[in-house]
């Protein structure tokens, strides 16, 4: 039994991991949802460390989340509402934890800020554009470069101040915690930690922060211990996976284009094929060429991976060697997972119609096109390992029987939501005047029209993954946070 505390109570903290951890045939804990946080209202730290308490009596595995513990949640981890002398004490409850529980394993995973600030109405977009080169332009005046004082002179005129004030403390407060907990993987408390840089760029004051852990990591000889990576959202599925204690895996890579795996993805800091390299290390995997595992990654065609969710579009491509490659792969592999990265937020439109027409979605094992890189590599790598560990735990045909409606609801979430029809929602949107960051009264008039788009297009999907459960198919659709950025989307027979 695995219990985790998630980032916040999203769908993908939540929901995914506890479907995959279902698809591996592992009992996965969560708290109840009335302690978890609900957009910018915070969780509670105080409860949920009784509810840790509890279940330390008869759990022994861990998988901890510093922002809900510390602070309530990602996005209250990016206001200043807990001091550092209170974080500083939440953290100190582990101590406490693993002193009278010294056999239970504690693994943690945290965030390194974001550059930006939380967006919850359109008159925060602005500034939610400004504050990345904000941070650049501050992270280059430490790290000695000259001449830029007249630039960033005029980007304050136009942020307030009390906004920089506050981002650049809440910087200040959660490295300080970040730093505190690398110290508690030295004093043994955390068996293992992953710190993810939230959606950043490739300069700025978190690359300062990202090379200070990295010296404390090395100087300590935690290498093995401490992983530093893009990404946030998938980490929780990520590290059930790695409690699942499967054996150390191989998987062949490919990419395409093979040029974009130096590409920086958009919302990130490192390149892509290293930050899949350090996914991959965090399972404890590593590329074997002759693997029967094979991951292909549709890498970005575009300078910057254009953001579906900001209603840009990925250039039109013509796909014809990638599906050939991805049917020789079908035909070759036992188990083939697909990455989509020609876009942020949402999967290729044009890439999974072809798929779909060519009969390949039901062919998969694995996939994700949701989010940013970081986010798509760890949850389609999680999906890999959960079937590799359910291989040990299942017979054959319930582990086909349920990856079928675990493909069909990321296809649902990753393509037909976020990429059809949340876009043609925001635009519906626009024209009466309603904020996608802030429904308000107009909530539940919002959920019913995205329902009435999705539901046809989603009896297709699943005529075109050749999925069937007779008449009883239903779909759950909700948005669960009062914008329209995420969804819940669950199919139940």
């Amino acid at each position: 039994m695995i219990a985790l505390l998630p980032l916040d109570s999203r769908p993908c903290n939540t929901d995914r991991p506890l479907r995959l951890a279902s698809l591996a045939g592992a009992d996965l804990l969560l708290p109840p949802r009335e302690l978890l946080d609900r957009y910018t209202r915070p969780g509670r730290p105080d409860l949920l460390e009784s509810w840790l308490w509890e279940q330390a009596r008869s759990c022994g595995n861990f998988i901890i989340n510093l922002e809900m513990l510390l602070y309530g949640g990602l996005i209250a981890s990016r206001s200043f509402s807990t001091t550092s002398e209170e974080a500083g004490s939440r953290l100190q409850m582990l101590y406490r934890l693993k002193e009278q529980q010294p056999d239970i394993s504690l693994t943690a995973f945290g965030v390194i800020l974001r550059s930006t600030i939380t967006v919850s109405n359109d008159a925060d977009m602005d500034v939610w554009r400004l504050m990345p080169l904000y941070s650049e332009l501050l992270g280059r005046m430490h790290s000695g470069e000259k001449g830029l004082k007249c630039e960033l002179q005029h980007l304050e005129e136009r942020i307030p101040l009390e906004i920089r004030e506050r981002y650049l403390s809440v910087r200040r407060r959660n490295h300080h915690l970040n730093i505190a907990a690398v110290k508690a993987v030295s004093d043994g408390v955390l068996d293992y930690l992953v710190l993810g840089q939230e959606d950043a760029t490739s300069q700025g004051l978190h690359c300062l922060e990202q090379a200070e852990i990295m010296d404390i990591v090395a100087r300590s000889g935690l290498s093995d211990r401490v992983t530093l990576l893009n990404g946030a959202d998938e980490l929780g599925a990520l590290l059930i996976v790695r409690a699942l204690g499967s054996v150390r895996e191989e998987v062949a890579v490919e990419g395409w284009p093979d040029a974009s795996w130096e590409r920086i993805a958009r919302y990130e800091n490192m390149t892509i094929r290293d930050n899949l390299e350090r996914h991959l290390h965090v399972l404890g995997w590593s590329v074997g060429v002759k693997s029967d595992m094979s991951l292909m990654v549709n890498l970005p065609h575009d300078d910057e991976m254009p953001d579906i969710f900001l209603g840009e579009e990925a250039s039109p491509t013509v796909y014809d060697s990638l599906y050939y490659k991805i049917d020789n792969l079908l035909n070759s592999k036992a188990k083939v997972g697909l990455i989509d990265l020609a876009a942020a937020n949402g999967a290729d439109d044009r890439l999974m119609s072809g798929l779909a027409d060519r009969g390949a979605l039901g062919r998969l094992s694995a996939f994700a096109g949701w989010n940013t890189a970081g986010n798509s590599i760890g949850y389609a790598l999680a999906h890999l390992g959960a079937l590799t560990a359910a291989e040990k735990r299942r017979e054959q045909e319930e582990i086909a029987r349920d990856n079928a409606v675990v493909l069909l609801e990321e296809y649902a979430d990753d393509w037909i939501y976020q990429s059809r029809c949340r876009a043609a929602t925001v635009n519906s949107l626009k024209t009466k005047g309603i904020s996608p960051f802030n429904l308000g009264p107009y909530h539940a008039e919002v959920e019913a029209e995205l329902q009435t788009c999705m539901v046809l297009k989603l009896r297709q999907l699943e005529e075109q993954v050749c999925f069937s459960a007779g008449n009883k198919m239903r779909w759950d659709i909700s948005l669960p946070w009062p914008r329209l950025f995420e969804a819940r989307i669950r199919r139940i027979v």
